[in-house]
């Protein structure tokens, strides 16, 4: 008896050090997440230096399943692991709703998808008044997936792009690779320009 409450003692003392272990690895993917996000925001954005880039919230759930075959990359060499591919699709099974954790050199806002939508109209050839209306200094949005890692975080997969009004924009899969503690985008997969 006295074996198995001195083995239950120790798993109830042990088990809030787990949750801080968790806790720590989620604090460190979600930093990454935002790294990754701030070194492919400003070659998608482009930026006007008198603009404001809205940033569309929660992240975008990538809808379709897909594999190491179905990603055209543009340069040759640099490709996805399978791991970061996995990752890739298991946290776009949810999205994030993203917070002003972006390392950017430039006015940005967050702005809700649903209103986005509901500013820009349903019809594709809108002229987008509303949103202009609403975020006058800027020249669209950009939407983005979660974020996909391998095991050492060194390689990352996300999906995103940019719109703007009248049909406007580019989408496409971003590779990228981290060297010392900077994430480099290293390849480009599927680009969708309208």
């Amino acid at each position: 008896m006295s074996k198995r409450f001195t083995i239950a003692i120790v798993l109830l003392l042990a088990a809030p050090l787990c949750l801080k272990a968790q806790a720590s690895e989620s604090a460190a993917r979600e930093q990454e997440e935002y790294a990754v996000y701030s070194a492919v925001i400003p070659p998608t954005y482009q930026h006007d230096e008198s603009g404001i880039l809205v940033i569309a919230n929660p992240s975008w759930r990538y809808p379709n399943e897909i594999s190491k075959n179905d990603l055209r990359f543009i340069y040759p060499g640099s490709v996805v692991f399978q791991e970061t591919l996995d990752d890739f699709i298991e946290r776009n099974k949810t999205n994030r709703w993203l917070e002003r954790k972006f390392q950017l050199d430039f006015a940005y806002t967050l702005a809700d998808f649903g209103e986005i939508k509901r500013l820009t109209g349903q019809n594709p050839n809108s002229d987008w008044k509303d949103f202009l209306k609403r975020y006058p200094s800027s020249h669209g949005f950009v939407h983005y997936s979660r974020v996909g890692f391998n095991q050492r975080m060194d390689q990352a997969l996300v999906y995103g792009g940019w719109a703007c009004p009248y049909l406007c924009g580019y989408w496409e899969f971003i590779l990228l690779e981290k060297n010392r503690r900077t994430w480099k985008v290293i390849n480009l997969a599927n680009r969708v320009v309208s």
